[in-house]
């Protein structure tokens, strides 16, 4: 399950905490998450991916996922603007690496749609 901006939901910690039903799992989550300005608790992790109803309190916020679920586009490289500002300041939180396999995810799913 690829999240609009490439993130595959079914490696992400809280989703797999969630569909485990993992409380334990969630709680060091949440502890390896919060910080100074932000402290979660394994609640606030509760997700059943991008997609869903249910989201953690990242997804919840997320302005990719947001401008991703107004413009009727399952993943950004869907999009006629993509890449764009927004979807670019959020892959600015990963490495290089990572931002690779984001990009790479998101031209499969492109790919696979067309």
């Amino acid at each position: 399950m690829i999240a609009p901006c490439g993130i595959d939901c079914s490696e992400c910690p809280a989703y797999i905490g969630t569909q485990t039903n993992n409380m334990e799992q969630l709680e060091e989550t949440a502890k390896k998450w919060s910080d100074e300005s932000h402290q979660y608790d394994a609640l606030d992790l509760i997700c059943d991916g991008c997609s869903s109803e249910r989201l953690h309190v990242f997804c919840l916020e997320c302005r990719v996922r947001l401008c991703a679920e107004e413009k009727g586009c399952r993943v950004c490289s869907l999009c006629s603007d993509y890449p764009c500002d927004i979807l670019e300041e959020v892959w600015s939180l990963f490495t290089g690496q990572s931002i690779s396999g984001l990009k790479l995810a998101l031209e499969q799913e492109r790919t696979r749609t067309i």
